[in-house]
């Protein structure tokens, strides 16, 4: 699930759903350049606007990648960085 609240009086604008549903999730989430960053154990990372509207902009998997990401991102210049139990990737624009 994901949940958006008014921080000024605690009331939810949003709570809802990732699909594809991400399964566990045990980092952090990260915000950088106005996108929330969630990395899930086994089913790739979701983005989506930092903003009081819920919105998947993009759910991206390293393919080929079998292992298991535990660690929240990590802002690193204009990318970001993930590891897993295997590997650490730099995740950025060209």
């Amino acid at each position: 699930m994901a949940f958006c609240v008014d921080a000024a009086n605690g009331r939810v604008v949003y709570q809802e759903r990732l699909d594809p549903p991400p399964g566990d999730v045990y980092a952090s989430p990260v915000v950088a350049d106005g996108k929330i960053y969630y990395v899930s154990r086994k089913k790739g990372a979701f983005v989506l606007p930092a903003q009081p509207r819920f919105e998947i902009l993009s759910h991206n998997v390293i393919a080929d990648d079998d292992s298991i990401f535990n660690a929240s991102p990590v802002v690193a210049g204009k990318g970001l960085l993930l590891r897993s139990d295997k590997f650490l990737y730099l995740v950025q624009n060209k």
